[in-house]
């Protein structure tokens, strides 16, 4: 039903971004509790925290990179996923996840106060892709290795009559 007046009042303003969309409960800085690579294959629980703690603790936004080389590698012959979590106040813990292959890619830590912004659907991504090879007069740019990405997204968006 609707509200009232007294259902009104019992959401305090802490409890509500402000006007520009800030979680203050999120303001802060990085402070990893746990980082993992391998944990889809039974690796060692924040194996990897003394290099994302280096590289992220204390930071209000923090890229990390994902390099195997550095972390070491916890079950050979096996790809390997990275899991993070983070506290960036008292109030706010964070996780972040990449699936395997992790290896070379990387993760964002954000203890900003800015909002998450949602994830572009593959219809989004899709759109933009199409849009960007049309305003470049169906030239690609996504190099010899790359092309053939841009091939497999555009089929599985059904959008093969872009380079038809």
């Amino acid at each position: 039903g609707m509200l009232d007046e007294s259902d009104v009042s019992a959401i305090r303003a802490s409890d509500l971004p402000d006007e520009r969309g800030m979680d203050d409960s999120c303001l802060g800085s990085v402070s990893v509790l746990a980082a993992t690579y391998g944990q889809n294959c039974g690796a060692k629980r924040g194996n990897a925290n003394a290099i994302a703690g280096s590289t992220c603790n204390g930071t209000a936004v923090c890229v990390l990179s994902i390099i195997a080389s550095d972390i070491g590698d916890p079950c050979a012959n096996t790809a390997k996923d990275f899991n993070v979590t983070y506290m960036c106040s008292a109030t706010c813990t964070r996780s972040a996840y990449v699936p395997k292959e992790a290896n070379q890619h990387a993760v964002r830590l954000d203890c900003s106060g800015q909002p998450v912004p949602p994830a572009p659907t593959r219809a989004v991504i899709a759109d933009q892709l199409v849009r960007d090879i049309t305003q470049r007069e169906f030239h690609q740019t996504g190099g010899d290795i790359g092309h053939r990405y841009i091939l497999l997204a555009l089929r599985d968006s059904n959008r093969s009559d872009v380079v038809d």
